[in-house]
């Protein structure tokens, strides 16, 4: 084996197995959190600005935001 294809399937190697450590280390942070949920009386999402948009609701700032749509009588 020549070095250069050491190196590609070394690398490899390491990013497959990083991979595999980052799916489950997050599937045990999601399973840690199924389990407050789970516990939880009441449960709070507090999220950043942008979130909204994402999945249809008007933004509430900028150029074309609810408001202005509103005042020029525009489909919500």
């Amino acid at each position: 084996m020549d070095f250069d294809s050491y190196i590609s399937e070394t690398y490899k190697q390491e990013f497959l197995q990083e991979q595999q450590d980052s799916e489950k280390v997050l599937k045990e942070k999601i399973d840690k959190l199924k389990q407050y949920i789970e516990q939880a009386h009441y449960v709070v999402i507090y999220t950043g600005a942008g979130i909204s948009t994402s999945t249809g609701i008007p933004d509430y700032r900028g150029s074309n935001d609810i408001w202005i749509k509103r005042k020029n009588n525009d489909q919500l």
